[in-house]
C-alpha cells in the first residue's frame, strides 16, 4: 500500500550567508494510513518547521513532500489551499476557537468556508462533537468549556471536512496531565478508528508511548 505521506530529503534553510540557519537537513520518512506517529525533539529541533512543510503552509528549500500520491512541493498555491482545506486537519497548542461562536458553530466554520448546506453543517458538527465526547455541549461557548473540552472542539473542527491527514503541534501543551492524557487517547482512537494518518509533534511522554512509531529530530535531522 502506498504511503499517505512521504518526505524525500527535505531541507529547509532560513537566512543567507553567515546568518543562514538549516532548520531541516535532508529529512526522509513515510507514514501509512491508520498510523499515529509521534514527532519528538528538543525545542528548535525542526518539528514545527517540518509540520508546516507537510501541511503545505511552507515550502522546503530542497527535497519533496508527497501526500496521497500528489507532490505538494510542486503544487500551485491555489491547489495547496484546496488540499489544506479539504484533506488536512491542523490542531494547535492554542485552541484558536472563536469566542463568540458555540462549540457546534466553531466546528462548522470549515464547512461554511466550503459552502456546505446549513442543515448538513449542523448535523455533521453534532456528529463530530459526539465523536470527541462532547455530546450535550454543542451550544456552549469556549469560555464555558474546560481546556480539555476546548481542545476536543479543535479536534472536531479539524475533522469537519473529512480530512485524511491529522497534523498536531503540541496539542496537549496547555493542558493539565489528566486532560492531556484524555486528548492523547482520543487522538489515537480517532486515527485508528477513522483510518486517518496522524503526525503529532510532542514532548509528552504519554503520547509518545501511545504512538505506533516515533520519529526523533535532532538539529534538523532524523536520528
Amino acid at each position: 500500500m502506498s504511503p499517505v505521506v512521504e518526505a524525500r530529503e527535505v531541507v529547509r534553510t532560513f537566512g543567507a550567508g553567515a546568518q543562514q540557519v538549516r532548520a531541516l537537513r535532508g529529512v526522509s520518512f513515510t507514514v501509512s494510513r491508520g498510523e499515529l506517529v509521534a514527532l519528538v525533539g528538543r525545542s528548535g529541533s525542526g518539528k514545527t518547521t517540518l509540520l508546516s512543510i507537510l501541511s503545505g503552509l511552507d515550502r522546503p528549500t530542497a527535497g519533496q513532500v508527497w501526500f496521497e500520491g500528489q507532490e505538494l512541493t510542486g503544487m500551485a498555491a491555489d491547489g495547496l489551499r484546496t488540499v489544506r482545506r479539504e484533506r488536512i486537519a491542523m490542531i494547535f497548542q492554542s485552541f484558536a476557537l472563536l469566542p463568540m461562536l458555540t462549540a457546534a458553530e466553531n466546528v462548522g466554520v470549515p464547512m461554511r468556508l466550503a459552502r456546505r448546506p446549513a442543515a448538513e453543517r449542523e448535523q455533521h458538527a453534532y456528529d463530530l462533537l459526539r465523536l470527541v465526547g462532547l455530546e450535550g455541549k454543542e451550544q456552549l461557548r469556549p469560555q464555558e468549556l474546560s481546556g480539555g473540552e476546548q481542545q476536543r472542539v479543535g479536534i472536531a473542527r479539524g475533522l469537519a471536512n473529512n480530512a485524511s491527514l491529522l497534523l498536531a503541534d503540541e496539542p496537549t501543551g496547555q493542558l493539565d496531565a489528566a486532560s492531556g492524557a484524555q486528548i492523547m487517547m482520543l487522538l489515537r482512537q480517532i486515527v485508528h478508528a477513522e483510518g486517518l494518518t496522524g503526525i503529532v509533534a510532542t514532548h509528552d511522554k504519554a503520547l509518545i508511548d501511545l504512538a505506533d512509531r516515533v520519529l526523533t529530530l535532532r538539529d534538523g535531522s532524523l536520528s
